[in-house]
């Protein structure tokens, strides 16, 4: 039995629906349950046969904060994917993250060690990297540097990884996966989904940084292949290709017919630009979708080495033409349902 947390999220959805493909037996840990319909609606749009290759999947209502619910979950698992995560970049989350990406890691890394679990593979982010190298690169043994600038989600996930390190260190067979900016079919009005939906909208202005791209399918990919090797006590990055924003979006909104944005949007624009989205979203009672910190974070950009990866596992991971050619088909189909 494989146990897979976070089942109804972008990468855990596509996880277990790959190893079903395969023919396991799997476990869905999520909070609400009652989202798998919408899960299996966006599962579609790749698979159409996504609803009956999950029908002998066994869904649990588990949140990873709670010890006993979780521990019930994991009862009677040999190996466990964790994908659960919070992703937010709202300061008013920086509490709930600890609790959900650092606390619940620490639980899940504690059960295992109780169970005798034969594996964890720990979905991470690039987000818990350390700082560029002299060369601007970032790998997988850049150092840590904690500032002021550093996201709450960023040091949630950081934390995250010590508790799996920590589990290592006391016994548990265990991997970490850091992919950069995940695409594929799911909601699209959260996460990193949402850029289409963003795209789509008529985009005018485009942030200035850069960062990497990877395809859902291609994590899933990597997850399973670290999870069936030996390899223990290492993480990877895995990206598709290191791309500036602007091609991204101008490439995105060529994709699905929308006018390509035409200005850039510096430091001062950006600044401008996140406090008007939160006095808007407050005045509508929402939370901002620009928010400090990403406006900070899309001023940068980051280039991520991912040669350990290709080394060490069977991994053609999309181009990044490739991927929004993908994901843009899917994007548009979605639309035409909705």
């Amino acid at each position: 039995m494989i146990a897979v947390t976070g089942a109804s999220g972008l990468v855990g959805s596509h996880l277990i629906l790959k190893l079903a493909k395969a023919g396991h037996s799997i476990r869905a840990i999520c909070r609400h349950p009652e989202k798998r319909d919408k899960t299996l609606m966006f599962l579609g749009l790749q698979e159409p046969k996504a609803a009956e290759i999950l029908s002998e999947v066994e869904w649990v209502s588990a949140d990873i904060t709670d010890v006993l619910a979780l521990n019930s979950a994991l009862s009677g698992c040999d190996k466990v994917y964790h994908c659960a995560a919070l992703v937010s970049y709202q300061e008013s989350d920086k509490d709930l993250l600890y609790q959900i990406n650092a606390i619940g890691t620490a639980n899940l890394v504690n059960i295992c060690l109780e169970l005798g679990l034969e594996k964890l593979v720990y979905l991470s982010s690039t987000a818990a990297l350390g700082t560029p190298d002299e060369d601007g690169k970032v790998h997988e043994e850049s150092q840590w540097k904690n500032d002021k600038n550093i996201s709450g989600y960023s040091l949630s996930k950081y934390q995250a990884e010590k508790e799996v390190w920590r589990g290592i260190e006391e016994g548990l067979n265990a991997a970490i996966l850091n992919p950069c900016i995940i695409l594929g079919p799911a909601d699209y009005n959260t996460g990193s989904s949402a850029l289409f939906s963003k795209v789509d909208s008529g985009m005018k202005f485009y942030p200035t940084g850069g960062n990497a791209w990877v395809d859902v399918e291609d994590v899933c990919e990597a997850l399973i292949q670290l999870m069936n090797s030996d390899i223990h006590a290492e993480r990877f990055i895995i990206i598709g290709e290191n791309k500036d924003f602007k091609y991204f979006f101008s490439k995105a909104a060529q994709l699905i017919g929308k006018p390509a944005p035409k200005y850039q949007a510096g430091p001062l624009l950006s600044g401008l630009a996140w406090r008007v989205d939160k006095v808007i979203s407050a005045l509508r009672g929402k939370d901002a979708v620009l928010t400090k910190q990403t406006a900070r974070a899309a001023q940068k950009t980051t280039v991520y080495q991912d040669d350990k990866i290709r080394a060490k596992l069977n991994l053609k991971p999309l181009l990044l033409d490739e991927l929004l050619e993908k994901n843009a088909q899917l994007y548009l189909k979605w639309k035409a349902m909705d």
